[in-house]
């Protein structure tokens, strides 16, 4: 029985990246290449090749917060957009911004789109930037995080760290004029500042929308690549009506919480962890489908994540 468990388990692989209307993609292994097939390369001024998300040296990019920076292949500056980006950040300014990414093609009509960082209030936070619409969210440092940002015409839609923090309609579809046309991290278009200090990883750039299942394997995915000791076990997976989850031997004193949350990113179902196996009654999810199981620490940073089918 517990073989079988086992291998059930093991099966539920999180599947590879979406790879359907994926124009620019930078795992930046050795280099600033495009590995989408379309040779949007990157330039790199500065920056320096540093471990990555998983501790693997030379996959990731060092910004010196001073005059780094990445000026890739494209503006990517699409009708309809997907960005996906994993940072670093060490150092933030209340009066300057941070640059993760900022794409903008001026002699076109599809508006900028930026993700940065500024301290606001001497609060961290992550800005999200799309035509004439401004997101925020509170952002700690020190701490790799998962921002993704998608565009239509119309609407732009935030994410950090797996969760949606809001949606904006877009009125005006606005533009920078900054001089180049080009796709940047670690610097704004003019290439003279906003400035990041601290490690970028793994950008991805879509010429679509991301449904919300392919947003929450693309999450899943990175976050998988950097799991701690601790991993949640799942079983029986597809499960019908009892689940059993157990936190990895993470002690229960340390309010930790269990979230199951649909294939939309809603949460269906939260509890403290106050026991190392965990049973849930299922058919309080309603609908069969897609699920994921998240382990949170007493701060509600993301320990771990396993998908659950309920059939």
């Amino acid at each position: 029985k517990l073989l079988l468990i086992t291998c059930l388990t093991a099966s539920l692989t999180i599947q590879a990246q979406p790879t359907n209307g994926l124009v620019g993609f930078f795992p930046f292994s050795g280099n600033a290449n495009d590995q989408s097939g379309n040779s949007y390369n990157g330039t790199v001024n500065g920056a320096s090749l540093t471990t990555d998300r998983k501790g693997t040296s030379n996959n990731a990019y060092q910004f010196n917060g001073t005059s780094n920076y990445i000026l890739y292949g494209s503006s990517f500056d699409y009708p309809e957009r997907t960005v996906s980006i994993w940072f670093y950040c060490t150092q933030t300014s209340s009066s300057a911004i941070s640059t993760v990414y900022s794409s903008d093609n001026k002699d076109l009509v599809n508006g900028m789109t930026a993700i940065y960082l500024k301290k606001i209030n001497n609060v961290n936070k992550l800005i999200f930037n799309a035509s004439d619409i401004i997101d925020t969210t509170d952002i700690t440092l020190n701490a790799w995080h998962h921002a993704m940002l998608t565009v239509t015409s119309d609407s732009a839609t935030m994410y950090l760290d797996g969760s949606s923090i809001g949606t904006k309609s877009i009125s005006t579809q606005y533009h920078s004029m900054d001089v180049s046309t080009k796709a940047t991290s670690g610097t704004t278009r003019a290439l003279s500042n906003g400035f990041f200090e601290g490690k970028i990883d793994n950008l991805r750039v879509y010429n679509r929308v991301l449904n919300a299942t392919e947003l929450n394997e693309l999450y899943v995915l990175g976050l998988k690549e950097i799991r701690r000791p601790g991993s949640v076990r799942v079983f029986p997976n597809p499960a019908s009506d009892m689940l059993t989850i157990q936190p990895g031997g993470i002690p229960a004193a340390e309010s930790h919480t269990i979230e199951i949350s649909n294939s939309l990113s809603q949460v269906v179902y939260s509890t403290a962890l106050t026991e190392q196996s965990l049973q849930i009654n299922l058919s309080a999810l309603g609908s069969k489908g897609l699920y994921f199981a998240t382990l949170k620490d007493q701060s509600g940073h993301i320990i771990d994540i396993q998908k659950i089918i309920l059939q």
